[in-house]
């Protein structure tokens, strides 16, 4: 199914004023009082006496009456590009993220017209907002002025940097040579082999039919370490009741050394009731040789829900 690709018309938003009955002195006149001056604004000065609300003035309406922003216009488009065929209007458009135009009349006595592309509403820089009908407004923006200050400040920047650059006529003193002597390769130290892990997808959902995570010591890590994990669920060590013996012991939940290729499957639904939760699981190498504990630990984390 194609998008739609709407096409309104810019009311003026004195009229809507008048039809919700708010107070206001004659919005008509040629001179509008200082206090209107502040809620509404023309969206064109070039001919056309077509009023929006402007950033101040639609917060104040949007306080009694509910409103609808279905898109944003630049308030100073140059250029509008048009298409004879609709569908092709539709697909051209669509390319620059697009979703509909509309028109600002800008001759009451003539057919001209003044079209604006619509795009999806952001946090661009607003100056007010154009009413097309209903509850419904267009946010209007414009270049945000303070942007300005960006290539000022990378100018004063590298100025300082070439400020703080010794100067030419600074000469500084030769070092003392020595000869390069080259290292034994007998004496480099040995690196290590890295230790791998089957991390956590973002999140596990345990059920009645799924209540297991499973602690992996990858096959990779065979012939150079075990692994060991400790559980913490939000933050605290799990305490977790002994399977084999049927007694809780009161400790952190630890895994024991796994074997390469081999898996620790851990119950946690029963254990824990519905919710969500942070997940972490310690890891701890130890040699495989000698089962010596290595200094470096690794965090898996997830997020887990329980669904009971």
């Amino acid at each position: 199914m194609s998008k739609k690709f709407n096409i309104y018309t810019v009311l003026d938003v004195r009229h809507l004023i008048l039809e919700q009955g708010l107070e206001c002195d004659d919005i008509f006149n040629d001179e509008l009082n200082e206090y209107q001056k502040h809620l509404i604004t023309q969206l064109n000065r070039n001919g056309s006496f077509t009023y929006i609300l402007t950033k101040k003035g639609f917060e104040k309406y949007s306080e009694e009456y509910d409103v609808q922003i279905v898109g944003k216009i630049r308030k100073r488009q140059k250029h509008y590009t048009n298409y004879i065929d609709f569908d092709e209007l539709k697909k051209q458009k669509a390319k620059k993220k697009i979703i509909g135009c509309c028109k600002l009349s800008i001759d009451s006595n003539s057919e001209e017209w003044k079209k604006y592309d619509i795009k999806r509403s952001d946090h661009s820089h607003t100056v007010g907002y154009a009413w097309i009908g209903g509850n419904q407004f267009l946010q209007v923006t414009t270049f945000n002025p303070l942007l300005l200050l960006i290539p000022l400040f990378l100018a004063c920047m590298i100025a300082i940097l070439f400020a703080a650059c010794p100067k030419d006529d600074v000469i500084l003193p030769w070092a003392i040579p020595s000869d390069i002597t080259e290292t034994a390769d007998n004496d480099s130290q040995p690196q290590a082999e890295l230790c791998y892990f089957a991390p956590f997808s973002e999140q596990i959902t345990l059920t009645k039919d799924n209540k297991t995570v499973s602690l992996m010591n990858v096959k990779e890590n065979n012939g150079n370490y075990y692994i060991s994990y400790e559980v913490f669920v939000d933050g605290e060590k799990m305490q977790i009741r002994d399977i084999a013996s049927g007694e809780d012991p009161g400790n952190a939940y630890i895994t024991g050394l796994i074997v390469p290729g081999e898996k620790v499957d851990l119950d946690l639904w029963s254990k824990l009731n519905a919710g969500t939760y942070s997940l972490v699981c310690r890891a701890t190498e130890y040699g495989f040789d000698t089962k010596d504990e290595k200094d470096i630990h690794y965090d898996l984390t997830t997020t887990l829900v329980v669904e009971k």
